[in-house]
């Protein structure tokens, strides 16, 4: 099977799974895209979403499903500060659990329909342990989560050339703002 066929299953099963359920709670697809590499789907209810990926590229290597879980706007540059991946929350309810889901969301390149529809199987049980409370419209953990990881981050750097032609570096401003905004 071409990779394109892979990535169009590997959505068909995450969307007919993960999105069939998610439904029930009131979310609703708001974006579907496959690229030659990559998928992404995202499903939105009011101010809250939750964001599911994969990449088949090789510099992506060890394929691991990317769950996250974000409130306001799914679009970039926001998107990078809003969201909490699904293993910081595991973290946090369970500190030794990480290493087990992240080792149960991850494909091959080699993987079939079964295969995926098992990771969106997984995915689904571990949203519904771990994610409850965001599922049930309270964000609380969600936001705080979020707030420390980003206190943590550095905004992005901007690199140009100075007067007298060596490398220089500053904080993009934009960048800035979304973290402090999404540090609350």
């Amino acid at each position: 099977m071409a990779t394109s066929s892979r990535l169009d299953v590997l959505a068909d099963a995450l969307d007919d799974g993960v999105g069939i359920s998610l439904a029930a709670h009131g979310f609703i697809k708001a974006k579907r895209t496959v690229d030659k590499s990559s998928i992404s789907l995202i499903f939105r209810r009011a101010d809250s979403y939750l964001q599911l990926g994969a990449s088949f590229d090789h510099r992506d290597a060890p394929f691991t499903l990317l769950c996250a879980l974000g409130v306001g706007t799914h679009e970039w540059p926001d998107t990078d500060w809003n969201k909490v991946a699904l293993w910081r929350i595991v973290r946090t309810a369970e500190p030794h659990a990480e290493e087990s889901l992240l080792a149960g969301f991850s494909y091959s390149v080699e993987a079939g329909v079964a295969d995926f529809e098992r990771l969106s199987q997984k995915c689904w049980s571990a949203i519904q342990r771990y994610a409850a409370a965001f599922l049930d419209g309270d964000l609380t953990l969600v936001k705080k989560i979020r707030a420390e990881v980003n206190a943590q981050r550095e905004p992005y750097k901007v690199v140009s050339r100075g007067p007298d032609g060596s490398l220089q570096s500053r904080a993009d401003q934009a960048s800035e703002l979304l973290r402090r905004k999404y540090m609350q």
